[in-house]
């Protein structure tokens, strides 16, 4: 062991209490998937006429809930379990961190905004 981390094993006091290793965690670094949606057609569609129950679904993929949301005329926020997610019409934005998986939720996305926007590029 070196100086430094027996100096530090010397100093714990005794009846402290030690937290079991598996309560520690890694947070991870934040993740940002940015997804801008377009059509070949003149066509228009919106992201926001995706139901809540279909982005709820789409987030337990990504290993994160809803906790508050709050709606504009232009963007719908939700305020999440590990970060935030940001819908308008042509952008949908997952900002999270943490054990989320957003590339597992990708597919899923890409399929929502295709069935509900209309969106095929």
């Amino acid at each position: 062991m070196s100086a430094k981390v027996e100096s530090c094993v010397s100093q714990t006091k005794p009846h402290e209490e030690q937290a079991p290793v598996e309560e520690y965690f890694f947070e991870g670094a934040e993740k940002l998937l940015e997804l801008w949606f377009g059509n070949r057609s003149p066509k228009t569609g919106s992201l926001r006429l995706i139901p809540r129950y279909e982005l709820d679904a789409m987030l337990d993929i990504a290993r994160c809930k809803v906790l508050h949301s709050a709606h504009t005329d232009h963007l719908d926020s939700y305020v999440l379990s590990e970060s935030s997610l940001f819908v308008s019409e042509r952008r949908l934005i997952l900002k999270t961190c943490g054990s989320t998986r957003l590339l597992a939720a990708l597919p899923t996305i890409i399929q929502l905004a295709k069935d509900y926007g209309g969106f095929d590029q």
